[in-house]
């Protein structure tokens, strides 16, 4: 593998989860020895019974990060459900990013200030502790014109990935068929009845 692109880019460490089929504990366990001795930069977790990959690898860039990931847990004989990068964020975590403090950012959540329409948190803990999902308030503070937050860089890429890994799963006349309904580029190159399917 190059260390460097054509531009002389240097690669970089690129975080993400990849969620895994359940796996009973014999069997995650000895996934967990197998994938720690083949990858030092994967680790095996378990959270709330789902089975996770926890990634930090180097790479050109997030995709080829991702990609080369998946391999590795298809070798591994385990089958990978979606990408999942850490997008959760607390009200802290959306103060800090965008510029406002705690409190200001709880009457947002609230619409108490703003709005209205702050996105609902994903996730709450029992000690109160609740969790929002980053792509989504950073897109409301955008449309709302609150704060200058950049877009996620590789939100875009992770739906591909979680895309492409359901119609892995299909059928491939299924997959294909919601692929054409989708994409008129690929209706318009439908093969002409009686003909054979792509390889």
């Amino acid at each position: 593998m190059q260390d460097r692109d054509p531009l002389n880019n240097p690669p970089r460490y690129h975080e993400f989860r990849l969620v895994l089929d359940p796996l009973d504990d014999a069997t995650f366990d000895d996934a967990a020895d197998r994938i720690g001795e083949r990858c030092d930069d994967i680790s095996l977790t378990r959270e709330a019974g789902v089975t996770y990959a926890e990634v930090d690898r180097r790479a050109m860039s997030f995709e080829a990060a991702v990609e080369t990931a998946v391999k590795d847990m298809v070798v591994e004989g385990l089958c990978v459900r979606r990408v999942a990068p850490d997008p959760l964020v607390s009200l802290a975590d959306i103060a800090r990013r965008t510029g406002r403090t705690k409190e200001g950012v709880r009457l947002l959540t609230i619409g108490s200030r703003g709005p209205g329409g702050f996105p609902a948190p994903i996730l709450n803990h029992r000690g109160g502790q609740r969790y929002w999902s980053w792509p989504e308030v950073a897109a409301w503070f955008r449309a709302a014109e609150l704060a200058d937050v950049e877009p996620d860089p590789v939100e875009g890429m992770v739906h591909a990935f979680n895309a492409a890994l359901i119609l892995a799963k299909m059928p491939r006349s299924r997959a294909l068929a919601l692929i054409r309904a989708v994409d008129p580029r690929a209706s318009s190159s439908r093969a002409r009845p009686g003909a054979a399917p792509p390889s």
